[in-house]
């Protein structure tokens, strides 16, 4: 019985030249901070600005957050992609893919700083995340391709 192994890497030199940087990470919340901090090294390296690279790290540790939190409850084993993207001169993308449960992002609110202030007088401990991530960013998608989610979110490079 004849058996054939092919193994394939990408040469790291040449995907750092594309300026994509793509991690996968467990499903785990102590995972959250260090992934987002490695998002943010990145782009640091590709010379962006510590304000652009503070707003992907937010973005990246927001919405991991909530993939873990709230679409992967009880499955810390369940892989999440996450791939920033800044091949194009005007914007930034940063693209989550996971095998969470199926659900809509929410509605952009109108007015952030009304938002956040009745927020504030509710005392409410959630609810602020996708909105800051709203707030620096601007466009988003989701879709679904069967059981995986696939999550976009696109901001400007200056």
């Amino acid at each position: 019985d004849d058996f054939t192994f092919i193994a394939l890497q990408l040469d790291p030199r040449w995907y750092n030249l594309q300026k994509i940087f793509c991690y996968d990470v467990k499903s785990q919340i102590p995972l959250v901070e260090p992934t987002a901090v490695a998002c943010e090294q990145f782009l640091l390296a590709q010379g962006f600005s510590e304000t652009k690279a503070m707003q992907v790290k937010l973005i990246v540790f927001e919405f991991f957050t909530n993939i873990v939190k709230h679409g992967l409850k009880d499955a810390a084993n369940e892989f999440i992609l996450i791939e920033v993207d800044c091949t194009r001169k005007t914007d930034i993308s940063i693209t989550f893919r996971d095998r969470a449960k199926a659900w809509k992002l929410p509605p952009r609110e109108s007015s952030f700083e009304n938002f956040f202030d009745a927020l504030n007088l509710e005392a409410a401990t959630s609810g602020r995340g996708m909105q800051m991530i709203y707030a620096i960013t601007r466009n988003h998608s989701r879709k679904r391709y069967h059981l995986v989610n696939e999550t976009t979110f696109i901001l400007d490079s200056e």
